[in-house]
């Protein structure tokens, strides 16, 4: 054990085992899942997710990928430092309609955007007005 001082190199941005690991814990925290469930989600042992949570060993990359789409994000929200990672409240539904919203034309975006605002207007949520 290194006292999470090793440190892995993502584009310009170096993280420590430790962040890694709280970042983990911070998506699996945000979607109200145990480690127990996690660990077998992605295929490991649960003693594996908490010693990569609190930064006692690191995971490897292909397990890193696993946690990334189990929560619906990009590794790059799970190990890129300059990243934020998607709040708490953004559900899979949310980040299905932006990326249709982004893989529609232009023109396409316009209109969504419009039906999106009158819907806004004609059931809006809590929070809201």
């Amino acid at each position: 054990y290194d006292g999470g001082m090793t440190a892995e190199v993502y584009g310009s941005c170096f993280l420590s085992t430790k962040e890694i690991g709280f970042r983990v814990a911070q998506l699996r925290a945000a979607k109200g899942m145990t480690q127990e469930a996690l660990a077998a989600r992605i295929g490991v042992e649960a003693e594996t997710v908490s010693r990569c949570e609190t930064g006692h060993t690191s995971m490897a990359l292909a397990n890193l990928a696993r946690v990334a789409q189990v929560f619906g994000v990009g590794l790059g929200d799970v190990v890129d430092c300059s990243r934020a990672l998607p709040l708490p409240t953004e559900t899979t539904e949310s980040m299905d309609i932006g990326r249709i919203y982004l893989s529609m034309s232009p023109e396409a975006q316009k209109v969504a955007l419009t039906m999106m605002r009158k819907l806004a207007e004609t059931f809006p949520g809590p929070g809201s007005g």
